[in-house]
């Protein structure tokens, strides 16, 4: 009898963790959201660009970021935060001494269980404030 409520009680316990588990995970749709973040702009001599990805909440706080060293080709896929519900890009550009700060006009919206590409290439539209 013993045994029985040892096994009993380690099923209602596993049980109960599971329930809780996936109740969490409903909290947020259940389903995860991704981007992947490609820079593919032909690269310029002496000078560097990196990126940071900013994933902000439907109500405009900011929830999350990502930082990359930019190189034609560059590919990564990022795992966005539950909240986030958009990514905003901001571009440093650096030649010598000289540094500039540019936002790509874009502004790229996320969806439950969907990856979506965010890629820089040269006709992308960069602008001197933030989108």
């Amino acid at each position: 009898m013993l045994q029985f409520r040892k096994i009993f009680r380690c099923t209602v316990l596993t049980l109960l963790a599971a329930i809780a588990f996936s109740s969490c995970s409903l909290q947020d749709g259940g389903k995860e959201k991704s981007y992947t973040f490609k820079y593919n702009a032909k690269a310029v001599s002496g000078v560097s660009v990196d990126a940071t990805a900013y994933e902000y909440s439907s109500g405009g706080d900011k929830v999350g970021q990502q930082s990359f060293k930019c190189t034609t080709g560059f590919k990564q896929v990022v795992p966005a935060e539950s909240k986030a519900t958009k990514v905003k890009v901001k571009l440093t550009i650096k030649a010598g001494s000289t540094s500039a700060v540019k936002w790509v006009k874009e502004v790229f919206y996320l969806q439950d269980g969907k990856n979506v590409n965010v890629e820089v290439i040269d006709s992308t539209l960069i602008v001197d404030k933030e989108p």
